[in-house]
């Protein structure tokens, strides 16, 4: 994974050390510091704000502290080492087992020219609404433009108060200041209401008017577990969290659903195409919870490559580098180095095999070679063989192969081996005989 952080609140007077699988260093960098003041060496205060890197993997967070962290490398695997800062703790606190802190992960934007996270998102205009309590679901028409500037039709549905819509302007950048940069432009967020009864769940839904992609929703003050789906309503809707707005006790529970316990706020950036969001509310403990007010601010936004499917890729991100934009890349993971086609997907082994002589007319006693010549024009291959069978009447002097190739002789016949053939490349085998 590229560009992974991870936001820390309340870090409980710690230093985080991380390293890979093998026990070497994973180098991160700070993205935000509520403080960088040096972490205390003397004292017995537990109570301090600071966040700083202390090491090229090590970040020391206080018990207040706030921050997120950026691995400046792809990772696959994430080691966590957390330890006390001894000096910030009372005699007391010494021996606690207790340890009170939060972590949510998350990817930034990885955008050629785009200095900030992610590009400011695009956030629906609300031009109209009807109410009919009690008979019919509220039902809000909205646009809202996406990276290349195409407008989209927007519908949200849910339980919805009939005059709570809510004009953003620049009022509500600071509640993305703790993972995100204030936003260039106005937007307009709804108030959502409903009651989520101790059994069963409560739906709201913003349908778009055509297929995009990546779209994302922000929100504040939610309470229960919040599970997203497609258009169908059963097929999940799989997401990373950009930012946590507000609050730091939601987590995220698995691809498609998210936890908070009251009152918490996130950004969540779906993957994938879709011509809706459904979000299914649930209390956070079905059937044993008493029912309770959902009342957040919500609304769904474009950007960080979320766009129509229709629309032109303007920003030409390619997060695995093969050539192939991410918007058209059905393989966003390739591996570098592997040879992909239009889709961005590695095209299939494609080995050829050629024999050569150095000579045209074979002199007795006077050595020469045969050449095996093995081609890949194709995707990396493992494990490649290439024999040939000496004539009878031929001495076999010596044999050879490139590029490490193990070489085996039986009688008249001479094999090569090669653990890998990479993507373009080329191996000779080379078998030196001499007619008595």
């Amino acid at each position: 994974m590229r560009n992974l952080v991870m936001h820390f609140t309340n870090g409980d007077n710690k230093t985080f050390t991380f390293t890979d699988a093998a026990g070497n260093p994973l180098e991160i960098g700070m993205r935000i510091a509520s403080d960088i003041s040096d972490p205390p060496t003397t004292g017995t205060g537990v109570s301090s704000t600071f966040s700083k890197l202390v090491a090229s993997n090590t970040v020391a967070i206080g018990e207040s502290g706030i921050c997120s962290i950026e691995f400046k490398n792809p990772v696959s695997f994430v080691r966590m080492k957390m330890t006390y800062i001894r000096a910030t703790l009372s005699a007391a606190n010494l021996n606690t087992t207790a340890s009170a802190y939060s972590v949510n992960f998350g990817q930034f934007c990885d955008q050629p020219g785009v200095v900030d996270y992610c590009i400011n998102p695009r956030f629906p205009i609300w031009e109209t609404f009807t109410f009919s309590a009690g008979v019919n679901p509220d039902i809000f028409n909205g646009r809202v433009i996406d990276e290349t500037g195409k407008r989209i039709g927007v519908i949200f549905s849910g339980g919805l108060s009939g005059s709570t819509v809510f004009a953003g302007g620049g009022n509500n950048n600071s509640q993305w200041s703790l993972a995100l940069p204030p936003f260039a432009q106005p937007f307009d967020i709804l108030q959502l209401s409903d009651t989520v009864p101790a059994s069963g769940q409560t739906t709201f839904s913003w349908t778009f008017d055509e297929t995009v992609r990546n779209p994302g929703l922000y929100a504040t003050a939610l309470t229960g577990t919040l599970s997203f789906y497609k258009a169908d309503g059963v097929t999940p809707l799989p997401f990373v969290l950009r930012g946590l707005p507000d609050g730091d006790d939601g987590r995220q529970l698995d691809a498609n659903t998210y936890y908070a316990p009251g009152a918490q706020g996130a950004v969540f950036q779906f993957i994938g195409e879709t011509t809706a969001i459904v979000l299914k509310v649930a209390s956070a403990n079905p059937g044993t919870a008493p029912a309770f007010p959902f009342a957040p601010r919500a609304s769904v936004f474009l950007g960080c490559n979320g766009m129509a499917t229709t629309s032109s890729n303007t920003l030409n991100t390619d997060t695995d580098g093969d050539g192939v934009s991410d918007l058209g890349d059905k393989c966003p993971d390739t591996p570098a180095g592997a040879v992909v086609g239009s889709d961005g997907c590695p095209l299939p082994t494609d080995l050829s095999i050629a024999k050569s002589a150095s000579v045209t007319q074979i002199t007795p006693g006077v050595p020469f070679n045969y050449t095996i010549t093995v081609t890949n024009t194709g995707a990396e291959a493992n494990n490649v063989k290439a024999s040939d069978i000496i004539p009878a009447g031929l001495t076999i002097n010596s044999s050879a192969a490139s590029d490490s190739g193990v070489v085996t002789t039986n009688s008249q016949t001479v094999e090569a081996l090669w653990a890998i053939v990479p993507a373009g490349g080329v191996r000779t085998l080379t078998i030196n005989v001499t007619k008595p």
